[in-house]
């Protein structure tokens, strides 16, 4: 941008002195308005930030979760699963695993062994629990309704933005 104005400028100084003054001055109060607006809206997503977080499991809707608090305060012992598992991780320390996959994420076309692979975990385990949070929902996994299709699903607990269950084979 900045490039911009320096050829136009000399351009027209080359031509026209005077003319050059005067767009000189328009140049200035240009790039002082395009600096003060760049300047503001910098300002407005860092108080953004600020305020509900950079992103990812660092917003406020993660950090202020009903279900993340339930499993801080009531541990589970056992296998996890869950539609978010970095998210049990970083706000507990428990390891999870993801939930079944139909397909590969984004790939309709490839479907994924990942349910085989479940209903072995489930025959060595018997016990699994499954955390589910209900704000975002993610087309590639199997939704809880198939899930129950396919198991015994138990209601362990109803949470705000989710909920916790245990799944028997």
């Amino acid at each position: 941008m900045l490039l911009i104005f320096f050829v136009i400028d000399n351009i027209l100084w080359l031509s026209n002195e005077r003319f050059s003054k005067i767009l000189d001055k328009f140049l200035l109060i240009g790039l002082s308005l395009w600096f003060a607006f760049s300047f503001l809206r910098v300002e407005k997503t860092i108080r953004h930030f600020l305020k509900y977080g950079i992103g990812g499991f660092s917003t406020t809707v993660w950090k202020n979760s009903d279900l993340i608090g339930y499993l801080k305060e009531h541990p589970l012992q056992g296998e996890i699963y869950s539609n978010f598992p970095g998210a049990i991780y970083v706000y507990t320390g428990a390891s999870a695993r993801r939930t079944p996959r139909k397909y590969l994420y984004n790939t309709p076309g490839i479907p994924a062994d990942d349910l085989l692979r479940f209903k072995k975990a489930l025959k060595k385990q018997n016990n699994i629990y499954l955390v589910w949070f209900a704000n975002e929902q993610k087309v590639f996994l199997y939704s809880i309704k198939e899930l129950n299709s396919l198991f015994n699903i138990e209601l362990i607990t109803q949470r705000i933005d989710g909920a916790i269950y245990l799944i028997k084979y």
